[in-house]
């Protein structure tokens, strides 16, 4: 016979689980961006920095999860009519609002504590990314092409903030680059959503400003994104920084490699609805996307 004190820790567990979906952990892998700069300027290793990094990203993890929450009880009704969204806590349900209004405090305040040895400069970027992280949940994502703007430059944001808590000065090269590509991959996620959306036979997204008749445009427009990213990859490969850096800057082509296929290989899924609802879930997921990564890391090893 179940006692008191069992449904009392059984219900706790059940909010212990929603809190912990509620943050959505699995999208703080993102947050790893804060360590680029490092990595492309091949400072990984140099005494004191890489904490500095790490700190950011614990920083970054916050915030983001702080805008999840905001976004998903923004989000209560499309959701529950969403085939995968629908499983979310607010959505199922299964989140008291008392404590929501104590989870969003604790995580403000985790990043301020974690931010704060990083100095003012990094504590006001992280400012500005979650104002613009909460203006997207509540405005922006309703906004035709504003919505994947915003997505590419709240992901480049995490390279500028992972240069500032390092010291490192982040390249322009990266900087373009990361906009085009992120632009990318957020069209590819719209894609993708309206490709399942069609094939459920609805005629556009719930919350969002796209119909299934957009989505030959998006296609082109995320496309272009990442022509233009792979563009800039190749002039930055063929660049005088490149040449500073590395002893052998021809090496770095299998890299561009790499990436086009991995990107091409995206968009082949997406069009075809075939892509998960996420990029970065697919990218976690996906066995072939980490053998590509580990061929792009040999490929930079050996240009060093």
């Amino acid at each position: 016979m179940r006692t008191f004190a069992d449904v009392i820790s059984e219900s706790h567990r059940r909010r212990l689980v929603a809190v912990w979906m509620l943050s959505r952990p699995h999208q703080w892998s993102k947050n790893l961006l804060v360590l680029v700069p490092l990595l492309t300027a091949h400072r990984i290793a140099e005494p004191g920095l890489l904490p500095r990094g790490l700190a950011a990203f614990a920083a970054f993890c916050c915030c983001a999860s702080l805008g999840y929450v905001v976004n998903d009880w923004r989000d209560i009704a499309h959701d529950r009519r969403h085939p995968r969204k629908k499983d979310r806590p607010f959505a199922a349900g299964l989140e008291p609002m008392p404590l929501v209004l104590w989870l969003l405090p604790s995580l403000a305040l985790g990043a301020l504590l974690v931010a704060a040895p990083l100095g003012l400069a990094v504590g006001s970027a992280l400012a500005v990314y979650t104002l613009v992280s909460l203006g997207y949940s509540l405005v922006f994502k309703r906004v035709t092409g504003l919505d994947i703007l915003v997505l590419a430059l709240l992901y480049t944001s995490r390279l500028w903030v992972g240069g500032l808590a390092t010291a490192t000065p982040v390249s322009p090269w990266l900087l373009t680059f990361a906009l085009g590509f992120f632009a990318s991959l957020a069209s590819a996620k719209r894609v993708t959503a309206l490709t399942k959306a069609a094939a459920r036979g609805e005629s556009g997204l719930p919350g969002r400003p796209y119909r299934v008749a957009n989505r030959r445009l998006l296609i082109a427009a995320g496309v272009l994104s990442g022509v233009f990213a792979m563009l800039v990859l190749v002039f930055y490969v063929e660049s005088a920084t490149v040449a500073a850096l590395y002893t052998r800057p021809a090496a770095l082509w299998p890299v561009f490699c790499v990436v086009l296929l991995w990107l091409v290989r995206l968009w082949w899924l997406a069009v075809r609805g075939r892509l998960d609802w996420d990029p970065v879930l697919f990218a976690l997921r996906d066995p072939l996307s980490y053998g590509l990564l580990l061929l792009g890391a040999l490929g930079v090893t050996w240009a060093l």
